[in-house]
């Protein structure tokens, strides 16, 4: 059996998160993702004392493979200028994925919100309308009540 050992993990509580791994050729990695475990007492339990909170999530990953760059000093301006346009290629990779990320989680809220405010508007009408059902049948109460006294 081989060894297994965590090549990377994300802060406690952290939302989102960046982070770069360097592998050896040939190496294989697996990719495990874990989302609302419970971990009263500072996560001392076994992973399997774990608890789930049981709630659905959207979890969003994204990854990319890039060569590693063997050449260890850059000898001419050429050089470094091409490194610099790679590094600036990757980071401008890095910030269209997250605004594509952004995107898609405002979608998912404005999704959310509109369909709470619809609930809200229907619970509003229903109750304007039982409102005034009330008011009209109270109004039609004290106007018999105040009938029947005349003829008294």
């Amino acid at each position: 059996q081989k060894e297994e050992h965590v090549l990377y993990r994300s802060r406690r509580r952290s939302k989102e998160g960046i982070f770069k791994v360097t592998l050896k050729p040939d190496q294989q990695v697996n990719l495990c993702l874990q989302n609302g475990i419970i971990t009263a007492g500072r996560g001392r339990k076994a992973p399997s004392e774990r608890a789930h909170d049981g709630l659905d999530r959207t979890v969003g990953f994204q990854f990319s493979v890039e060569p590693k760059d063997e050449t260890k000093e850059l000898k001419t301006q050429s050089q470094k200028i091409a490194q610099a346009a790679k590094d600036l290629t990757r980071e401008i990779k890095n910030l269209y994925n997250h605004h594509e990320y952004m995107r898609t989680r405002e979608a998912k809220h404005r999704e959310v919100v509109e369909q709470t405010f619809s609930q809200l508007m229907y619970w509003v009408l229903l109750e304007g309308i039982t409102v005034i059902l009330i008011a009209g049948g109270q109004i039609m109460y004290f106007r018999r009540f105040l009938e029947r006294r005349r003829y008294i």
